[in-house]
C-alpha cells in the first residue's frame, strides 16, 4: 500500500502470506465521523467485493480482490501465493496518536495540507494489513501492522476497479499463474496468461 510514491493501491509482499486476523469490516475505522463522509462511502461502495489493477514501475502490475467484509487477496508479480490480509476506509484528522500503527515519511504536514478536501476537515485513508510474516521489498518493511495512508478519491480508482472476483483470488492459495515485474498487464493479458498456464 504505497500509494504516495505511485497512487498504488496494494503492498509489496514478495514472500507468500500467512493467515488472517480477526478481519474489520471496510467501513471507517474512526469512529462516526466518516459515516458522515460521502468520500468514504463512495469508496466502500467502490471498492466493496472489486478487483483493483494498479500499475507502477516498482512493483509491475498488482492484482487484488477486496471483499465487501473487509479482507483483501493479493496476486502480486513473482510469488506463487496469494497474500490474504484485510482492508477498510479510515477518516482521521491531520494529528496521528499512539494508535497509529505507520504513517508514512512522505504524509508531512506539508502534504497532508496540499492533499486534504476543501470541503472537510479530516482525511481520506485506504488500509491494509498484511501477515507479519510478509515483506515489502521495496520498502523494506514486514507485515503485521495496518498501513494507512491518504487516498485519491473514487474517481481515481473508477479505471482500475473490476466487479467482483474473476480470478478467484478469494478462493485459492496458488496464484493463477505467475507474474512477471516488468509488464502493464490488462484484463485481458491476465486472462491470456492464466489460459496459456492451464493449457502447459
Amino acid at each position: 500500500m504505497r500509494f504516495l510514491r505511485a497512487l498504488g493501491v496494494c503492498v509489496a509482499l514478495a514472500v507468500t502470506g500467512g493467515g488472517l486476523s480477526s478481519c474489520l469490516a471496510p467501513t471507517y475505522g474512526d469512529g462516526s465521523e466518516g459515516a458522515q463522509d460521502p468520500r468514504a462511502s463512495a469508496m466502500v461502495a467502490l471498492l466493496s467485493d472489486a478487483t483493483v489493477l494498479h500499475y507502477d514501475s516498482g512493483h509491475g502490475t498488482q492484482v487484488e480482490y477486496m471483499s465487501a467484509d473487509g479482507y483483501a487477496f493479493l496476486w502480486y508479480p513473482g510469488n506463487q501465493s496469494v497474500v490474504p490480509g484485510e482492508w477498510h476506509i479510515r477518516i482521521g484528522s491531520d494529528s496521528w496518536g499512539p494508535g497509529d500503527e505507520s504513517r508514512n515519511e512522505l504524509e508531512s504536514d506539508a502534504f497532508i495540507q496540499r492533499h486534504r478536501s476543501l470541503e472537510f476537515e479530516s482525511t481520506l485513508y485506504l488500509c491494509f494489513r498484511y501477515g507479519s510474516n510478509t515483506y515489502n521489498p521495496l520498502m523494506n518493511m514486514r507485515g503485521g501492522n495496518w498501513e494507512c495512508q491518504i487516498s485519491p478519491p473514487a474517481s481515481h480508482w473508477e479505471p482500475m476497479v473490476h466487479d467482483g472476483d474473476p480470478f478467484g483470488l478469494a478462493q485459492t492459495i496458488l496464484v493463477p499463474a505467475e507474474l512477471e515485474r516488468g509488464p502493464r498487464y490488462t484484463m485481458d493479458d491476465l486472462h491470456t496468461i492464466i489460459e496459456k498456464t492451464d493449457g502447459s
